[in-house]
């Protein structure tokens, strides 16, 4: 006889184990939680094809189960791998489909509803009404809303997050921006509303206040965030405009990011002045610039001269050009790569000294490889100049010498 589906999950989800504040062993069992998770949503993708393996109600009552188990494993875990939430996270995320096809309904569904917020999943987690609300229909509903949003509610932080959602379940817009945008000084809550006016299909009133959130100032990577859901909302609902506000939010908010956006967007035979005309936007933003033009120009060289000439510290910037340039002018490229070198002896320990020895050994074996001479001459010439700077260190000569150098 075959497993039942309950047989199959829950022995992966729930666990007797003791030590789940050891990291690797909360780790061990995060993952054998997904593999519950997994039959779980296998089983749940079944049920709308003719003869699934398992009844609706059955695989309802299993996640049900399942996610009230999981919830208390969390609770008693160091997650800090964040695997066990993933597992729950799926949980949360199936319950409220499969929640219509269980005998769980009205009335029972609300009083779970609200003692999961009263238990260790109200800890970590909210559930959410509009998710639910085929389920616990209207009465359910009302309940619901007055218990976490009425005038005995004690918690504010739920009371705000129940008044956003039930501002989405009464499709109210203006409920959606009181809500949202509390005191319109942060551009995030501007792309929070946002999203839930288009969660209701309110695009257009989305559009204006995703406009509104860029553009309003504060922190500039909540404005810049905020920007790219605009230009997303833009893009599936204005496309007309795209070209034209990509522009906008790039001369406001320049960054190499939307600067690249705005190239796509440009026909092939204007793409040379396009170029031209960003990097002129970004040209007060060296970083953003030489991001911009690591994507998008040609001439590697003139852009690590540009790096080394408005940018300190962007040697990681540096070492991804050099890569490119390595086949042409092996010997800047070497110098890059040396640099790397130069930088971790700076400081007198001797712990770096052999590994900074077997990286001038991969350089030369490199340079030797590709028959570039004027790079090994760099190399020698690095080499040489260290041993008289670091004279008195003698335990970086003694790694020197024992690999040949």
């Amino acid at each position: 006889m075959p497993e039942s589906l309950a047989d199959q999950v829950l022995p992966l989800i729930r666990t007797k184990e003791r030590d789940l504040w050891e990291y690797g062993r909360s780790n061990e069992q995060g993952r054998r939680m997904l593999e519950g998770l997994d039959i779980l949503e296998e089983a749940a993708a079944q049920i709308s094809k003719p003869h699934p393996p398992y009844p609706a109600e059955e695989v309802f009552d299993v996640a049900h189960r399942a996610l009230n188990s999981a919830v208390r494993v969390l609770a008693r875990a160091d997650d800090s791998a964040g695997i066990i939430g993933d597992a729950v996270r799926g949980l949360l995320a199936l319950h409220p489909q499969l929640a219509p096809h269980g005998r769980m309904k009205g009335a029972k569904l609300k009083d779970w509803f609200i003692k999961f917020h009263d238990g260790p999943g109200g800890y970590f987690f909210e559930l959410d009404p509009v998710q639910y609300q085929e389920s616990l229909g209207k009465n359910g509903l009302e309940k619901i809303r007055e218990h976490f949003t009425g005038p005995e509610a004690e918690d504010n932080s739920r009371r705000v997050y129940f008044s956003q959602r039930f501002a989405v379940l009464d499709r109210d817009p203006e409920a959606i921006l009181v809500t949202h945008l509390r005191d319109r000084k942060v551009p995030a809550w501007y792309e929070d509303a946002a999203r839930v006016l288009a969660e209701i299909g309110e695009y257009d009133r989305a559009i204006e206040i995703a406009h509104d959130g860029y553009t309003h100032g504060g922190s500039p990577w909540q404005q810049d965030d905020c920007a790219q859901y605009y230009l997303t909302l833009v893009a599936e609902h204005q496309p007309e405009r795209l070209r034209e506000e990509t522009f906008n939010v790039v001369t406001l908010l320049p960054t190499a990011r939307t600067a690249s956006q705005y190239l796509e967007l440009v026909e092939d035979s204007e793409k040379d002045a396009a170029r031209a005309e960003m990097e002129q936007v970004l040209a007060q933003h060296p970083r953003e610039c030489a991001l911009f033009r690591i994507e998008h120009r040609d001439d590697d060289l003139a852009t690590l001269r540009y790096v080394d000439a408005h940018l300190n510290g962007e040697q990681d910037m540096r070492e991804v050009l050099a890569e490119r340039l390595f086949p042409t002018e092996p010997a800047i490229a070497t110098q890059v790569f040396l640099d790397r070198i130069a930088d971790r002896l700076v400081k007198a320990e001797s712990k770096r000294y052999r590994p900074a020895a077997r990286g001038f050994v991969k350089l030369i074996k490199r340079a030797r490889k590709a028959e570039a001479p004027e790079a090994l001459e760099v190399i020698d010439k690095f080499v040489a100049g260290l041993r008289q700077k670091y004279s008195n260190r003698p335990k970086l000569m003694q790694a020197l010498d024992e690999q040949g150098l």
